[in-house]
């Protein structure tokens, strides 16, 4: 494909959202990206890691808000919500990294709960076959919310 017609993902800000989920209220994290290339993002998917990852832990692929998948298209101009991280609002616990319904969630801690300790969050955005996307993250404890890194 031409390298001039190709997508290009950029981060445009984090949202945090409170939703029913079954039993629970929920706080989400969502980040919001927005498809501003010149066609078409296909079957894009998220992997998110720490910018020092411990040596255990492996990429976690993150859902598609509503989606509850791993990977979707995005038009030209426009946006799509990605789940980073969830908890429970009753509770004071940690956040959970928001895992796709289909890839079902881990045992181990350390995969399915967000440890700020670990430092910058990163993600890498992929289409098919190739990276189209890879940006930071950082958690603020005061705000309780994560910030885009510029």
């Amino acid at each position: 494909q031409n390298i001039i017609f190709k997508p290009k993902l950029i981060p445009i800000e984090i949202v945090k959202t409170y939703q029913r989920t079954g039993m629970h209220n929920s706080i989400f994290q969502r980040l919001i990206i927005k498809n501003i290339g010149r066609r078409a993002a296909r079957e894009v998917r998220v992997l998110l890691t720490y910018k020092n990852a411990p040596k255990n832990f492996i990429p976690v692929p993150l859902a598609w808000t509503h989606w509850q998948k791993s990977s979707r298209d995005i038009s030209r101009g426009e946006p799509a919500y990605i789940d980073v991280l969830q908890k429970e609002r009753e509770t004071n616990e940690n956040y959970d990294f928001c895992w796709p319904r289909e890839n079902g969630k881990p045992y181990e801690k350390n995969l399915k709960e967000f440890n700020p300790d670990y430092g910058m969050l990163r993600l890498e955005l992929f289409e098919r076959d190739r990276k189209i996307g890879d940006f930071f993250l950082n958690f603020s404890k005061e705000k309780d919310l994560l910030e885009i890194k510029k």
